[in-house]
């Protein structure tokens, strides 16, 4: 067996004691001695000199115990290389046991993505992998690089022949690519979203050229940049080849045929599904089976030469790997015994080596000589604290030695600076990293400060430097977090996934169902038509050029409307009953809105060093939504007008924070704050965070709830009225008569939506005067729309805290096996379980149940039909840990915070709303522990397919920050909650969410004084076909979206915005696509003129007709008359006659109106 790579243990050798690189030939290096911070320093150093060494296309392979450090290992990498250096990571991937139900489609793309960069042989890489990563089997990697289809600008391909291919390599075709592993064709465009790029690329054909490639990015659909090429690596570990289905479903049909328990339909669908090309959700698990003539080894197998660093001494590795595979295996025999197919662990993964069998540099392998870390040479310092650290640096700086500074951030930096200015030490900053650092010569004696991060402060002797990361100033390390862009904006469409037999309203006709679409010819225009049905098959034809008029129908209530009947009095008395209501609410909405811009509020001094320090102590690195939050909260505290500002970000993801500072800003200027939460374990909970976030700073906090005896409520209430708390904490007691504040300068309101009617008018009251601040998790669509008009500010946070891990959903159907273990899994290792049962009248009998099943595991009930102090005493128990599972209701949905329950298992998850599931689930996983979701239900051909399409949003969308695309679901699966009161649920079961919004906003654009969105509707009566034909945008839904936009625009801007993309999208635009943008331009134009008809007269002569004209329009077209009395004559019933003959060449036909129109609008 080789050694370990000569040129690093050169590198290593100044570091470690009793190590001469010159003669070392051993083909393992154990390094004794070395703490954490060496061991970050020594794997940093190995890095560099593979990077340098190889001319930046080598390989290092970083041996973790646990995938969960792959989070750390990858920022630290990143950060002290400044992302010259790219990780990558292989864990294992496993189906047996409860893990054949999770969503495994990220390690398995992970996996692809490491194996395919470690095939190709391209640029340098760091594979983070855990062991069994390493063993697990796959495909040669000689054979990865051979599937792999490399594509450069000007190839030539067949793009059927291209297609296939992509379609053997394992990718799925999808309308939209947002994912990776999908692929999707329009004509002459290819986007593909491979396993190994960060964004999905765009390929654009002229013939069978390769003329164009471009990424874009998978929310805006918007192309983001150029290349030249690109390779398609496999999506699966398999050569998924069209020509291998038969005899794949042949092997797998033969095995399959040894599981005796093994449904027969079930044997034969995957045999089916299989021979068809089409993957099943298990089809990893057989893997190995049908790799058999294909060969596969596991990478440890495949990666000679390549230096190997294990955190973590062989044997100990060894013994995990142990545990693991016993697991696996135990998890195999539960399968097969309960009838599933399954696929045996040990074809999976390599037996364990008692000795490594390549090259490997380990650290602290008791059992084994090796060179021991010279303390002389890299010197570990204990905790320090601010003025520990500056003593040190300016001692340093004396000695004539260098230091070295390192921040992960802007704010960081302005930190550390301004501590450095304040002492008058000299200080420098610096580009590069700090291993390159290491090798410059540094001619003054300054501090610098540069990128970078370890876990401790180190002196190395060798350079004569100290390292010193910024978080040993304040304390604990700043916690980071994962960087996640989605937009707002392409979560809330409005016109999503309409499908035949949808409902729809139309604002004329009333509530129909959508039939799908037809071309036809109307008065010489050539479009598509939406065909809309009504009660007693009436049909209605509504081109796209007025799909303004529509919108589909969400109602929230759970029974169907009924179809409104055509040319009947039922609509519109319908739709004048809501607008009425829909008036009034604007009224109030704009007059509390008037109020609050027209209020003096109060402008907050600008945050002092006392607020300053408070941000210090928060032990997280605030994340990028979070800082743009805190600043868009400040700046309204800074602003004369009250704040009214709504905070919406995922369970746990900041959000109290952004109020803990508000509130520290509002009380230095001695002003008072109310939070309320809407329940008491939640406010209870409010308490403590306040409490303990303020406790060093004098700021006193009070609680108000049915905890606190009366005598002491009485107490707390006076001090507040008398100006002696500053914090009030509290249910809707807050809000009581007697409960007066000295001087209230801040609300903070936690789910508005969950607290009742009458308390919200109270709340109403104190809104015009004071600031407030709204915090809620998945927000309401009223809140989203609100918002979105203008009426209210929004902030959101989309990107999830540090060492929160994502919770592992599983969607099966009642097992006794698999809840067993998971209650008994979640319960072994010292943790708390949620079982959520929302029917009380058998709960009784399933906490009996449960307890046979689970025997010696003491489960409580907790419901709503308990009295309240019955209740609070069972959830006080639970929150004290005094017992392991909770069997309850939805009680647990209201943000009950129990960072030691990371189990959670729904009982008929198909009945429940999906943002209801979306929020129990938030109820786990709010610490550095895995957590786990099950939503168990009945069999699948008894649920609804709304029931079934809830639980498949759920268990695609894993990751943190998925709430918005949650509510975007939720605005159709649910109405709307409603801000100022109860009335309004009934109105929009009437005409739906969308109609409802889009009236709502009508009257408050007229009340203000604003254009009116449909006030005309021209009708263009010209010769035309334009239409986005089906050759262009095969799939119908995306189509009508589009149209929806394009008819909905209220600027040229947007249009040509949505022009722009739809080219970018779909690829150049046909002669009916062009067209069909002429005519929406058309329609802008002429709403501007206040024209209601265009027809053509003559080739060259077009006719305009006005609805009722005001003396302004009426003297512009006079002006034009006579500014161009060739191009514009007015007739004596004010009709006008545009000539388009009189301009010039270039503006003829339908481009000289829209020039004509445009002259028009500029008298």
């Amino acid at each position: 067996m080789e050694s370990v790579k000569k040129s690093v243990v050169v590198a290593l050798e100044p570091y470690l004691k009793g190590l001469d690189a010159s003669s070392y030939d051993n083909s393992v290096l154990n390094i004794l001695g070395a703490q954490p911070v060496q061991v970050e320093f020594l794997t940093l150093v190995a890095i560099e000199e593979e990077f340098r060494g190889s001319d930046g296309q080598g390989t290092i392979v970083v041996l973790l115990p646990h995938s969960r450090e792959f989070k750390r290992w990858h920022e630290l990498i990143a950060e002290n290389f400044h992302g010259a250096v790219k990780t990558f990571e292989l864990s294992a991937s496993q189906f047996w046991g409860s893990d054949r139900y999770a969503n495994q489609a990220r390690i398995l793309h992970q996996r692809m993505n490491a194996l395919s960069q470690l095939a190709q042989g391209q640029g340098f890489k760091v594979v983070l992998a855990s062991f069994p990563g390493l063993m697990q089997a796959t495909l040669e990697l000689s054979e990865l690089r051979k599937l792999t289809i490399p594509l450069k600008r000007g190839d030539e391909f067949d793009s059927d022949e291209l297609l296939d291919r992509i379609g053997d390599l394992g990718y799925q075709e999808s309308d939209v690519v947002t994912e990776p592993g999908f692929y999707s064709q329009r004509g002459g465009i290819l986007d593909i979203f491979t396993l190994h790029q960060d964004q999905p690329v765009r390929i654009e054909f002229i013939a069978d050229t390769l003329s164009t490639m471009r990424t874009f990015d998978p929310v805006s659909q918007r192309s983001t940049g150029e290349i030249n090429e690109c390779l398609i690596p496999p999506a699966l570990e398999l050569d998924f080849h069209h020509s291998n289905h038969r005899a794949y479903s042949q092997d797998l049909h033969t095995f399959l045929l040894t599981n005796e328990r093994l449904d027969r339909h079930e044997r034969q669908g995957m045999v089916d599904a299989l021979l068809k090309g089409f993957r099943f959700p298990t089809l990893p698990l057989f893997f190995p089976l049908l790799r058999r003539s294909s060969g596969q080894r596991s990478l440890w197998d495949q990666i000679e030469g390549v230096p190997i660093l294990s955190h973590g001494s062989w044997p100990r590795h060894v013994d995990d790997y142990g545990s693991f595979t016993k697991n696996i295996r135990n998890a195999f025999k539960s399968d097969l015994e309960s009838g599933k197919a399954s696929y045996p662990p040990e074809e999976h993964f390599s037996a364990p080596l008692p000795e490594p069998s390549q090259p490997l540099i380990e650290f602290g392998n008791p059992f084994r000589e090796g060179p021991k870390i010279w303390d002389g040479q890299s010197r570990t310092l204990g905790p320090l604290n601010l003025d520990t650290s500056v003593r040190l640096i300016a001692e340093t700086l004396q000695e004539g030695q260098r230091v070295f500074v390192l921040v992960q951030s802007k704010s960081q930096q302005q930190r550390v600076s301004s501590v450095f200015d304040a002492h008058n030490i000299s200080w420098q900053e610096s580009k590069k990293p700090v291993m390159a650092c290491l090798r410059h010569v540094y001619e003054d004696q300054s501090v610098t400060i540069l990128r970078g991060d370890l876990s401790q402060p180190v002196y190395l002797d060798l350079h004569q430097c100290l390292i010193i990361p910024e978080h040993a100033f304040f304390g604990e390390p700043k916690r980071r977090a994962m960087s996640t862009k989605k937009s707002l904006k392409a979560v809330l469409s409005s016109f999503r996934d309409l499908k035949e037999g949808s409902l729809v309203v139309h604002i004329e006709h009333g509530i129909g169902r959508y039939c799908g679409m037809k071309n036809i010819s109307v008065a010489g225009l050539s479009s598509e038509f939406l065909v809309i049905e009504y009660a007693g098959g009436d049909r209605i034809y509504l081109p796209v050029d007025k799909l303004e008029q529509l919108q589909k129908y969400s109602g929230g209530s759970s029974s169907s409307p009924h179809l409104d009947r055509l040319k009947s009095q039922g609509w519109t008395k319908k739709k004048q009953r809501v607008k009425k209501a829909v008036k009034d609410m604007a009224d109030e909405l704009l007059k509390i809105h008037a109020q609050r811009k027209t209020s003096p509020g109060t402008a907050f001094s600008n945050p002092n060093d006392l607020y300053f320090q408070l941000e210090a102590d928060f032990p997280y690195e605030e994340t990028d939504d979070q800082l743009r939050c805190i600043d868009e909260v400040n700046a309204d505290l800074s602003s004369a007008h009250p704040m009214d500002r709504l905070i919406c970000g995922d369970v746990g993801f900041g959000k109290t924070e952004v109020a803990i500072r508000a509130a520290m800003r509002v009380v230095i200027d001695g002003f008072q704050v109310m939070v309320l939460a809407p329940t008491t374990v939640l406010s209870y909970q409010h308490f403590n965070t306040f409490q303990k976030r303020f406790e060093k700073y004098g700021v006193v906090v009070a609680l108000l709830n049915r905890f606190v005896k009366a005598k002491a409520a009485k107490d707390v209430i006076d001090k507040f009225n008398q100006g002696r708390i500053d914090v009030l904490v509290g249910t809707h007691r807050v809000l009581s008569k007697d409960v007066k504040a000295r001087n209230l300068g801040l609300i903070v309101v936690d789910e508005e939506q969950r607290f009742g009617v009458g308390h919200k008018e109270k709340l109403k009251a104190l809104k015009a005067s004071s600031d407030i601040l709204t915090l809620t998790a998945t927000p309401i669509p009223r809140s989203l729309h609100m918002s979105l008009l203008g009426l209210r500010d929004i902030s959101t946070i989309m990107t999830p805290p540090t060492e929160r891990l994502e919770v592992k959903t599983y969607v099966v159907q009642w097992d006794d096996s698999i809840i067993k273990a998971a209650i008994e899994k979640e319960v072994a290792r010292g943790g708390q379980v949620f079982f959520v049962h929302n029917r009380v009248e058998d709960i009784l009998e399933l906490r009996s149940y449960l307890s046979d099943l689970v025997p010696g595991v003491d489960i409580r009930v907790g419901h709503g039909q308990m009295t309240e102090q019955e209740l609070e005493r069972v959830i006080v128990d639970f929150l004290e840990q005094k017992f392991s599972v909770l069997l309850c209701t939805t009680i647990i949905e209201s943000g009950i915070d129990m960072p030691n329950v990371n189990t959670i298992l729904v009982n008929r998850a198909d009945r429940f709303g999906l943002s209801q599931l979306y929020q129990m689930r938030g109820r786990v996983g709010r610490s550095s522990r895995q957590s786990y979701a099950y939503f168990l239900t009945k069999a699948h051909m008894m649920m609804t397919p709304d029931a079934e399409q809830r639980l498949q949003v759920l268990a695609a969308h894993q990751e943190l920050g998925a709430g918005f695309y949650i509510a975007n679901y939720d605005l159709e699966m649910r109405g709307a909650g409603d801000l100022l009161g109860g009335a309004q649920s009934g109105h929009i079961s009437d005409v739906g969410i969308d109609m409802y919004t889009q009236l709502l906003e009508d009257e408050i654009r007229k009340s203000q004084g604003g254009p009116q969105r449909f006030e005309i509707d021209p009708e263009i009566k010209i010769d035309i076909k334009a239409s986005l034909p089906p050759t262009y945008i095969d799939a119908e839904s995306q189509r009508l979206n589009i149209y929806k936009r394009i008819f909905s625009s209220l600027e040229i801007e947007e249009l040509e915005e949505i022009k722009s993309e739809v080219q970018d999208r779909y690829g150049p635009l046909p002669a009916d696509g062009g067209a069909i943008f002429q005519v929406a331009r058309l329609k802008l134009m002429l709403r501007t003129q206040r024209a209601v008809t265009l027809s053509r007269v003559s080739d060259s002569k077009y006719e305009l007709t006005f609805g009722s004209l005001e003396k302004e329009h009426i003297k512009r077209l006079l002006k034009a008359s006579e500014k161009r009395p060739d191009v514009f004559k007015i007739n004596p019933d004010y009709s006008m006659i545009v000539t388009v003959e009189a301009l010039d060449e270039a503006f003829q036909g339908l481009d000289g109106l829209i020039y004509a129109l445009d002259m028009l609008t500029k008298y």
